[in-house]
This record gives structure tokens, sequence and C-alpha cells, in this order.
């Protein structure tokens, strides 16, 4: 073949050779990775363990030292919970939306299948003060509900654990049922979402739900009145000022409930969902809706009920952790 001249491109044979000992080359390369990657075990090879402790790590980030606590024989694989794939952790974020849209029916029809023991207007404060619970612990970061550590602290501070009529075993098995998994962060969308903490979460119409079980072991609907009057005199025991001051709750609302009276017509019944000024609508129809459809507009009680309302310090033995002022 004759040499071809300087400056043209190079003999077709040649470029025929050079791109099959290329070939070649990779397939050699492609062989030896596979014999390499098959003397190295599965958890070398990803870093399993390393990965895990990270996962933990953060698990319990608010617990120095948490394997010191541990019971023995514990691993950490049990420990750690499955991460959902995105569609699911979309379609859970969804479902509580959905339920938690149910405390906004302006005829509580939904509460009224239920037949809670609460009446609305009390299945709106008790759902809001129970998030105080899970602000003093998560911040903002548990928007849709409650979640399991937060859940089982409120239990022990409201003082409905009770050995005979509500064992704690229960209280909780109650959550378990009704949780899903959920990543502990306001937007799915969040720059650091991959990286929160999964915990097992409720939607505050499940904590309703969950609540009103359990209240039903202790109180009657005669009863039920103080042991909600007394609601916000325990989050001030219990939660750090700023929490409660920052909610907005007053003492008048929960003495008219405590009472039994009905309650004025405000806008603290959008502020369940709704915590942000933006989001909260501003018209006194929308607020006439909610409570005025359920009869719990009208005058204020008697100074004389109030006072015995404001009096008392709700219907909870003094055997049980909030009567004694004792933390869980």
């Amino acid at each position: 073949e004759e040499p071809e001249s300087k400056g043209r491109s190079p003999a077709a044979k040649a470029v025929l050779l050079a791109g099959c000992a290329v070939e070649k080359d990779l397939e050699i390369r492609k062989r030896m990775y596979k014999e390499h990657q098959a003397t190295i075990s599965t958890d070398d090879r990803y870093r399993a363990q390393d990965v895990l402790a990270r996962q933990m790590d953060i698990l319990f980030g608010e617990m120095p030292e948490y394997q010191r606590h541990l019971p023995p024989g514990s691993r950490l694989a049990d420990l750690w919970q499955e991460d959902p794939s995105r569609a699911e952790e979309l379609k859970i974020r969804r479902a509580l939306d959905t339920d938690n849209q149910l405390l906004l029916d302006s005829y509580a029809s939904a509460g009224l299948e239920m037949g809670w023991l609460f009446s609305y207007s009390e299945a709106i404060m008790v759902a809001k003060v129970a998030s105080l619970w899970t602000t003093a612990s998560r911040g903002n970061k548990c928007p849709f509900g409650m979640e399991r550590p937060s859940y089982c602290r409120m239990l022990w501070d409201w003082g409905l654990v009770d050995q005979e009529r509500v064992p704690y075993f229960w209280a909780v098995s109650l959550f378990d049922q009704a949780a899903q998994k959920a990543r502990l962060v306001p937007v799915a969308e969040a720059p650091l979402a991959a990286v929160a903490p999964i915990a097992p979460v409720v939607s505050r119409w499940s904590l309703v739900a969950i609540l009103d079980r359990v209240c039903r072991r202790h109180f009657t609907a005669e009863t039920k009145g103080r042991f909600i009057g007394s609601l916000l005199k325990i989050a001030r025991h219990r939660l750090p000022p700023h929490v409660v001051e920052e909610s907005g709750l007053q003492d008048k609302t929960f003495q008219l409930l405590a009472a039994g009276a009905p309650v004025p017509n405000v806008d603290w019944a959008f502020a369940v969902l709704m915590p942000s000024a933006e989001a909260a609508p501003n018209s006194s129809e929308a607020s006439d809706a909610m409570l005025g459809s359920q009869g719990d507009v009208g005058p204020a009680p008697e100074p004389q009920a109030a006072q015995a309302v404001e009096d008392s310090a709700g219907l909870v033995e003094p055997s049980s952790p909030s009567a004694q002022g004792t933390t869980s």
C-alpha cells in the first residue's frame, strides 16, 4: 500500500486496526473489573456499615451517645426504617393533607360520622394544643401532623397514661396502627429533604381520633370540659414559654370550652392547618361557616362559670405525671 502524503487522513485499514485494538482493550478492562468486584463483599463494596452508622447519627441527632442507651443485643439495621420511594412519599403526604382537610369541614360531617366525644370546637382546640408538642420538639419540620416521640411525650404530660384504664403500650399501639412513614421536612422538594430523618407520623385528623379513644377511658360528655380547659395550663407548665406565646392561644377560649359555653366567632380554627397569616382567610363569612354552622357562636358565659373553670385544675389523677409535675 502506497504511503499517504503528509496532511492527509490515515488509511482505512489503519483506522480499522486501531478501533479493534481499542475494543479489545475495553473488553480486557471490563473482565478485570468484574474479577476484582467478585472478590469484594456487598458490604465492603457499598460501605453499608458506614452509611448505616451515618443514618443512625441523623436519626438520633438529638441524643448524643445514643449507643449507650440501646438495649443489649440491639442491631442498628433493625432500628433504621427503609426509605420510601419518591412516589410513595408524595402519596403519603397527599393522604395526610387530605385527612387534615377533614378538620376544615364547615359542617363537621366527618366528625359526626366518627361519633367523637369532642365537639367540633373542642376537636379543633385539642389538635391545636397537641401541635405545640410537635413544634417544641421538631419546629416546623412536621407540618402535617405529629410524629411518634412527641405523641409519647404528650401522653405523659397530659396525664392520660393509667395502668388500668389507659396502659401506655395500648395508647402507643393506637398511634402505630394509624401511623405512616414520612420525612420530617416541611417541603418534600427542599434541598436537604433527602437527608431528613424519617419517622412514623399521623395526620391531625387521625390524632384527634386517637385522643378521642384515649379520653373516653377517662372522661364523659359531662366531665371532658374541665380537662380541655386545663390543656393550656399544662402546655405552659411543660413547654418552653415561646412555643405557647407564638401559638396565640388565649385562656378565655379554654374557659368557654371548659364551661360548655358557646365559643365566640374567631379565626383560630383556620390556624390549625394554616398557621401563617398569609394562608389564613380574613373573611368573617368564612369564619361563620367554620363555627357558626355548628351553633358555637353565642354570648359569653356568666362570670361565675368562667371563674369556676379557671379555679379547676382538670380531671387528672394525682398519681399522673402531669399532676405531680414530673417529666417522662
